[in-house]
């Protein structure tokens, strides 16, 4: 299909559809703006498309917001690193504290998909100040996705910052209660290790693992 037509066709009829009553059919757009997202150019995304982008991230309906955290990935590499941290970082941000556990869950887990569009400064600044909050988060979904992302984040930082603002966070999901988060950590370790040396190796993350050991849930022979 030509730009031209998307552009005079499809998005004005995008942006009427993003108000529709039913929240089906606003969860349907989000898909469409990643299509249409990947088929301009940055700039005439930045021009027609970022407009709507940002209206539908604080759509009333969680289900939409829920699409919009799943699919940010994607959108966020049609978009690209500028637009991203110029416009898009903080949007998202506000996904992460959603009231509900679903698109938290979904945020915190995508986190790990897009932070090659977003820049060391944006995470730093506007990323992980939210991550002690879902570090105490009631739902374990969260806190695992959480852990994934943790050690994702560390690989694309600062060596410091990854050691002062993270590993402390990360030796505590090592002793979360639920060994789905545990675990989550243990899968994604050794880049970690590796990325920021061995200061990671300290007594207390070996305590930690060592408890993560102990405590995982073992499957009786049958």
């Amino acid at each position: 299909m030509e730009k031209e037509v998307i552009v005079s066709d499809i998005v004005p009829s995008l942006k009427l559809l993003i108000t529709d009553e039913q929240d089906t059919i606003r969860m349907i757009c989000v898909g469409a703006m990643v299509g249409i997202a990947k088929i301009l150019s940055k700039d005439e995304n930045k021009k027609v498309m970022l407009p709507i982008t940002l209206a539908i991230f604080e759509d009333k309906s969680w289900k939409v917001r829920l699409a919009i955290a799943k699919n940010f990935p994607e959108l966020a590499g049609a978009f690209g690193k500028e637009i991203v941290d110029a416009s898009l970082t903080t949007k998202f941000s506000l996904l992460l504290k959603d009231d509900e556990a679903d698109v938290r869950t979904a945020a915190v887990t995508s986190l790990k998909s897009c932070l090659k569009t977003i820049s060391a400064e944006k995470i730093q600044t506007v990323i992980i100040p939210q991550l002690n909050d879902l570090m105490r988060d009631s739902s374990f979904s969260v806190r695992a996705g959480l852990a994934g992302s943790l050690c994702s984040i560390c690989t694309v930082i600062k060596k410091d910052v990854a050691i002062t603002r993270l590993l402390p966070l990360l030796i505590d999901l090592l002793k979360d209660e639920h060994h789905e988060v545990r675990m989550a950590i243990l899968a994604e370790v050794q880049p970690v290790a590796i990325s920021i040396g061995p200061e990671f190796i300290t007594s207390s993350m070996l305590i930690s693992v060592s408890y993560t050991h102990l405590t995982l849930p073992t499957t009786p022979y049958v």
